[in-house]
């Protein structure tokens, strides 16, 4: 019983935190690509299915049946070297992004150009 308590409080503070997340987007909404967006969601739905395999990890270990436990042990593999590429995948995504302010940002200090000229004039008078 206190695997499942433990259980219920990971899963939960994985949806709390995906839900923080998700909160943050309309914030964050032009940082991040709809790529990301969706990379973000899919980690937490694979981590709360791995987290639900764990806590049924011991009734198909349990069952006598190796083919059964074999195969629920590739499936928690699986899951585990996904959620670990869609990691990558937003690593990457961030890294592209970052690459391309920063871009941004030299071009801008080259030029010259000031992005909030106008809102300092406005604060002055």
């Amino acid at each position: 019983m206190g695997l499942l308590v433990y259980a219920i409080l990971a899963g939960s503070i994985i949806i709390l935190l995906l839900a923080y997340e998700m909160s943050r987007w309309p914030v964050r909404g032009r940082l991040l690509t709809r790529r990301q967006k969706i990379a973000r969601v899919a980690s937490g739905i694979v981590a709360l299915a791995i987290l639900s395999l764990m806590v049924l990890g011991g009734q198909a270990s349990e069952a006598g049946n190796s083919i059964l436990a074999l195969m629920y042990w590739m499936i928690c593999l699986a899951l585990a070297f996904g959620l670990v590429a869609l990691a990558l995948l937003d690593l990457r995504d961030i890294g592209i992004g970052y690459g391309e302010q920063r871009k941004r940002i030299i071009h801008d200090l080259t030029t010259g150009k000031e992005e909030n000229a106008g809102s300092q004039e406005s604060r002055n008078t």
